[in-house]
């Protein structure tokens, strides 16, 4: 297989593994900004399916202000192609993490392009997210004891909600 490599694309062969332009390098920096950005951007995108779910009318919590406000961020953060919001945000990344080049200063782009998109996944990754909760039928029918049994509102929900 090398030999294969270094017959066919000897630039490629030359770069080797180690070194700044290497092979091992840009495997890690792939891992590194793959990563972080998903755990970063998973946990914000929990924060704000959790406050759309909860603060929307007919929520836990219903707040018509909080609910629009989660709303609009995370459709403003949906909206915007992710090399518009590379740009938009360079002095915020610039202020967070000291410069706006290389693999840790596109942590902060990549996660805040990849949390709406967790905030608001159609998908049943976990019981969550704004797609899981917002479903009628969750469990028994029309879902409201269950999520709040699972947000922790076990005393309300076993005894005002029928089962």
């Amino acid at each position: 297989m090398s030999e294969l490599i270094s017959k066919y694309l000897p630039n490629v062969a030359n770069l080797g593994w180690t070194g700044d332009s290497g092979w091992g390098t840009a495997l890690f920096q792939t891992i590194f900004m793959t990563f972080w950005p998903a755990v970063i951007g998973g946990l914000l995108g929990l924060i704000f399916g959790l406050a759309l779910v909860l603060t929307k009318d007919g929520g836990i919590l219903a707040n018509r202000a909080w609910f629009n406000l989660c709303d609009k961020i995370v459709s403003f953060f949906r909206a915007i192609p992710f090399i518009i919001l590379l740009a938009f945000i360079a002095p915020f990344t610039q202020l967070v993490v000291g410069t706006q080049i290389g693999t840790t200063a596109a942590l902060v782009p990549l996660s805040l392009g990849v949390f709406p998109f967790f905030a608001r996944s159609p998908f049943r990754i976990g019981p969550c997210l704004h797609g899981d909760l917002d479903q009628p039928d969750w469990f028994n029918g029309d879902g409201r004891c269950d999520r709040r049994w699972w947000l922790g509102e076990h005393r309300h929900c076993l005894w005002l909600q029928p089962v």
